[in-house]
């Protein structure tokens, strides 16, 4: 830069100064988990890849078509992290997913190659009830439905739940079978136990392939007063079909009453998320009479 008088007469140049303009984008990541053809997924995962040198930002999308052509299922805010876990689900199928990198100075480098896994249905199939006994099959002593909206108490959620023993010398049985526990391992579901009996009379069992895996002693002094959550292991399971039953009995006197809902088998211990009623019902140990 130089000035000028008001007679335009002009000074000396100012000491130059140089710049250069970047126009190098920053290579492609390289993606990490899930691995290729990733399989026996049922929820989202967590998506995660290398951290490319220079790159201040990451771009992810996950679409059902290994062009991603437009429109794109889901495409990412901008990311800092090298990891990222989309708010909304994948429905079943297969699908593809790729992530692109920024420079500081705003160059977008080229896409990762894409990467496809599978997403597979709920192990569980209507475990919340809301279908009904779709998928399970019942058996009452005194031919009750247990799958059923007539009930005493609040369901965990939308408006089933199972509803075992409930009469004297009842037996309610709840199964569904062909459960495929390829990438499941935790069986969770939530329980009321409301009862006017004393203790060593009147039981719930839940089993797995007719082997107990969770015993309930159903008496008063073991009433919940609302939903209660249960998580059981069942890594020996894992990758096998099985069955899956719940099972309530009552002896002649003194009712109790066994509820269920929100069942599932998923790959973490975390309590899934439901929506939820607030219990104020002090009628658990109601009967069906």
């Amino acid at each position: 830069v130089r000035a000028r008088n008001v007679n335009n007469a002009a000074g000396p140049w100012a000491a130059y100064r140089y710049f250069t303009i970047d126009t190098t984008p920053p290579a492609a990541p390289v993606l990490s988990t899930p691995e290729y053809n990733a399989s026996g997924i049922r929820t989202m995962p967590t998506f995660t890849w290398l951290a490319s040198p220079t790159a201040n930002a990451y771009e992810f999308q996950y679409d059902n078509d290994s062009n991603f052509a437009n429109p794109v299922t889901y495409t990412s805010p901008l990311l800092t992290a090298i990891s990222h876990k989309p708010s909304s689900a994948m429905s079943i199928g297969t699908w593809y997913w790729r992530v692109r990198a920024r420079d500081a100075v705003g160059n977008w480098g080229a896409w990762s190659e894409h990467r496809l896994l599978t997403i597979l249905p709920p192990a569980v199939t209507n475990g919340n009830f809301e279908s009904a006994a779709y998928s399970w099959s019942e058996s009452s002593s005194w031919g009750y439905p247990l799958v059923t909206s007539s009930l005493n108490i609040s369901a965990h959620s939308g408006s089933y739940a199972a509803w075992l023993g409930g009469d004297d010398n009842e037996t309610s049985i709840l199964t569904q079978t062909g459960i495929n526990m390829s990438g499941a391992r935790y069986l969770h579901y939530w329980y009321i136990i409301g009862s006017n009996d004393d203790c060593g009379y009147d039981y719930a069992w839940v089993s797995i392939n007719a082997t107990t895996v969770k015993t309930y002693n159903l008496c008063s002094s073991n009433n919940t007063s609302g939903w209660r959550h249960e998580v059981i292991d069942l890594q020996s399971y894992t990758g096998s079909i099985v069955a899956l039953q719940f099972t309530a009995y009552t002896d002649s006197s003194f009712t109790s009453n066994f509820f269920v809902d929100d069942v599932s088998i998923t790959n973490s211990s975390s309590t899934p998320v439901t929506a939820t009623h607030t219990m104020t019902e002090s009628n658990f140990v109601e009967p069906k009479k």
